[in-house]
C-alpha cells in the first residue's frame, strides 16, 4: 500500500516538474524573442540616425511654420 501511495506521489511530482520545465522554457523562448525584437528596432534606429533619414513627416531642416504651410 505504501509502494503504491509513493509511487503515485512520485507519478503527480514528475508531472508537475516536466510542466514547470515546459513553462520555462517558453517563457525562455518569448524573451529571446523579446531580446531580437528591441535589437533589430535599436539597430534601424541606430541606422536611421546615422544615415539621416528620419520616420517624421516633415522634410528635414525647415522651420515650422514651413513645414505646415501647406496644411
Amino acid at each position: 500500500m505504501a509502494d503504491a501511495l509513493v509511487s503515485v506521489v512520485l507519478e503527480q511530482l514528475s508531472s508537475i516538474i516536466a510542466q514547470e520545465v515546459q513553462q520555462e522554457s517558453r517563457a525562455k523562448a518569448v524573451e529571446g524573442r523579446i531580446h531580437q525584437t528591441l535589437d533589430g528596432s535599436a539597430e534601424r534606429l541606430a541606422n536611421d540616425t546615422t544615415s539621416g533619414s528620419s520616420s517624421d513627416a516633415s522634410p528635414p531642416n525647415l522651420t515650422r511654420s514651413q513645414a505646415y504651410r501647406d496644411l
